[in-house]
């Protein structure tokens, strides 16, 4: 999905992630947000990608309030 070899609506992107529309039309906010440096697991995550986690965050909350 990242490397845009999906046919999901991106709805907002900046460098550290990339937002879809409409993976799950039934849900009440059918959107899938995913950093685009890869985290396997959250278990996985260091201090380095504190700023990516926050981005993740950030872009949800700026799709709600759009």
């Amino acid at each position: 999905m990242i490397a845009g070899q999906s046919n999901q609506k991106i709805v907002d992107q900046d460098e550290y992630v990339v937002p879809f529309a409409g993976l799950r039309p039934p849900a009440p906010v059918p959107f899938l947000i995913v950093p685009k440096n890869r985290i396997p697991t959250l278990n996985d995550a260091t201090e380095a990608d504190a700023l990516l986690l926050g981005r993740l965050l950030l872009a949800g909350n700026k799709i709600a309030h759009d």
